[in-house]
């Protein structure tokens, strides 16, 4: 432990004299070196540690939420696009279900009433062709 010189009005302390080093306590030789007390601060840093450990985990799985959040999203409209890219191949495949159905009414109607008539198609000297 040092010693320290305290002035007043010109006067030192102690008895000690201006000019001459304190002198330091004497030990007992049995005695060990006494030690000065550590100041006890590392909770407080633990304790900022684990705050910025834990609010830096918080932020990582808050975004790692929105990111899965976001390829689920992507999921669902990339099904949601191959459906209507179904659903429009199958109503084109509809359309033309319906032409060729009504191509073969009508083309069958009429020869039905051709065969039931009997009649048969113009020869090329009966053709008479009409010019407006």
């Amino acid at each position: 432990m040092a010693v320290t010189k305290v002035y007043r009005e010109g006067q030192y302390l102690n008895g000690a004299l201006p000019n001459r080093e304190p002198s330091l306590p004497q030990k007992s030789p049995g005695q060990l070196p006494r030690k000065r007390p550590i100041e006890r601060s590392a909770p407080r840093n633990t304790l900022k540690k684990a705050a910025a450990v834990f609010s830096l985990l918080m932020v990582t799985g808050i975004a790692l939420l929105i990111l899965m959040g976001y390829a689920s999203i992507n999921k669902d409209y990339s099904s949601l696009n191959e459906i209507k890219a179904n659903v429009a191949e199958t109503e084109r495949y509809i359309d033309k279900l319906k032409r060729e159905i009504e191509y073969d009414i009508s083309n069958g109607d009429i020869e039905k009433a051709v065969s039931e008539n009997d009649m048969c198609y113009p020869e090329d000297n009966r053709i008479i062709k009409v010019e407006p």
